[in-house]
């Protein structure tokens, strides 16, 4: 069975999205892409995630798709993260390309550490709340 060129699903709940991307993310894919991200943003998320684990061939248009990514989050106030290729021809082109340290990295989240972090995130937000006055 033949793996398409270019695949991509879209996740996401309580404003935490994340673009999976695999295969060739290059001029025929980045469309797509571009789009996806635009619509999401739309949505004003708090956190939008490329994932990039599964992208095995990278060209200069899939470089500038993320830094549009970038670029357009930045101006929508959301935050973005991408999360690097398991490929090393992919990783090689931003490490050439000095753009290991132009765009936001990390390792990726599993949904167990995503929901801790939501549930702490809102009980700091909860401890910061006035305590309700005492009915007389």
């Amino acid at each position: 069975m033949r793996v398409p060129p270019f695949d991509m699903k879209l996740l996401g709940a309580d404003g935490l999205h994340r673009i999976v991307l695999a295969g060739e993310l290059d001029l025929a894919a980045c469309p797509s892409v571009v789009v996806a991200v635009q619509d999401l943003l739309a949505t004003r998320p708090r956190e939008l995630e490329i994932d990039l684990r599964q992208v095995t061939f990278i060209d200069s248009t899939g470089l500038r798709t993320l830094i549009l990514a970038r670029d357009e989050a930045e101006l929508a106030g959301v935050s973005l993260y991408v999360i690097p290729s398991e490929n090393r021809q992919v990783q090689k082109v931003f490490t050439v390309t000095a753009l290991q340290e132009q765009l936001p990295w990390r390792a990726p989240v599993s949904d167990t550490e995503r929901a801790t972090l939501v549930g702490l995130e809102q009980a700091y937000i909860a401890d910061d709340d006035p305590e309700p006055e005492p009915a007389a």
